[in-house]
């Protein structure tokens, strides 16, 4: 219990600094930190499904996919997953609107355009995550990664793109 306990504290720790360290170079590099915070946010928001996915799980399953040392592993994933995603529309979307596309039409042409690479890396995920899944010691990593990488999608192609178009940052 006391490796157990340890793994999971500094599995936490790494955790809380790759957000941090996540947070502190998109703010380097965009120079705003609302930019920086959306990037966050979805990065958090997907968290939410890696919980659904093993709250599910435990339902088909019981006891077997309950959160282990190696779904914090696919936490710690899932935040790049996830900050590649909206950066990746954040990016297209900048580059539009520097080239005199209206804020609007910019985000939305981003976000089609940068779907099927998405939902292209998505697929490839959680496809091989599957065969992580029924693994006894790497099922929890399997469902985090697929589970949270479905909410990545979903929190990239619809809350990131309404949060762009709220703030003023993106300019």
């Amino acid at each position: 219990m006391k490796v157990t306990m340890d793994t999971f504290r500094d599995l936490g720790g790494a955790f809380i600094a790759a957000l941090v360290l996540i947070f502190l170079l998109m703010v380097v590099y965009y120079k705003s930190f609302a930019i920086a915070g959306i990037i966050l946010l979805g990065s958090f928001l997907s968290i939410i499904g890696v919980i659904v996915g093993h709250f599910v799980m435990d339902i088909f399953s019981y006891g077997t996919f309950f959160l282990t040392a190696t779904s914090l592993i696919g936490f710690i994933s899932l935040m790049g997953i996830s900050s590649r995603n909206s950066l990746l529309l954040i990016d297209f979307s900048m580059t539009l609107m520097h080239q005199g596309v209206e804020k609007k039409q910019a985000i939305a042409q981003a976000a089609s355009t940068r779907a099927k690479p998405i939902f292209l890396t998505a697929a490839a995920i959680i496809l091989a995550s599957t065969l992580l899944a029924s693994d006894p010691i790497f099922g929890g990593l399997g469902v985090a990664l697929i589970f949270g990488t479905i909410a990545a999608v979903i929190v990239s192609l619809i809350v990131v793109p309404v949060l762009m178009d709220n703030t003023d940052a993106v300019h």
